[in-house]
């Protein structure tokens, strides 16, 4: 098995377990359709289900300073969380040495952090740039704290 795919399958369950431990959200499903990862459904009925797309980097030995969302990546995530009746998110999981990151951040959060809301058609899921790069260094990653939705975790070494 390659090294992306055991990162990515620990990212998808790393997310699940996460979301369960927090509180707040019954069992997520594992889905792996074309789009979506996970479903979240939350305790409280007045918060949205969530369908996510889990990206997931293992910098430990090399540092990437960015994930990049195709623009297929973004409309297949819209398009199927919202078959589902699910709010499209995005869940992007760093595992760096000694430590690993996770920001769960919904589709209108992430569009209106990266600053491209032009860019975003909320009635067809269409995006109009090819890729959107979302920044995953130590500092950006730093930054993420500002989030209500992060988990971050420290390994003793």
């Amino acid at each position: 098995m390659r090294g992306t795919r055991l990162a990515g399958d620990f990212g998808e369950y790393y997310t699940a377990l996460c979301l369960l431990n927090s509180g707040g959200w019954r069992e997520p499903d594992i889905l792996d359709s074309n789009g979506i990862d996970l479903a979240a459904y939350p305790t409280d009925e007045d918060k949205p289900a969530l369908g996510i797309s889990v990206k997931t980097r293992n910098v430990a030995n090399t540092e990437n300073s960015s994930i990049l969302l195709r623009k297929k990546d973004i409309t297949y995530c819209f398009q199927e969380a919202r078959a589902r009746k699910l709010e499209p998110c995005f869940s992007f999981v760093i595992i760096g040495n000694g430590s690993l990151d996770i920001l769960v951040l919904t589709l209108d959060s992430l569009i209106e952090e990266c600053q491209v809301i032009d860019a975003f058609d909320v009635r067809t899921g269409e995006f109009a740039r090819s890729s959107l790069s979302i920044p995953i260094s130590k500092n950006a990653r730093e930054r993420w704290g500002k989030y209500d939705n992060i988990f971050h975790l420290l390994l003793k070494q």
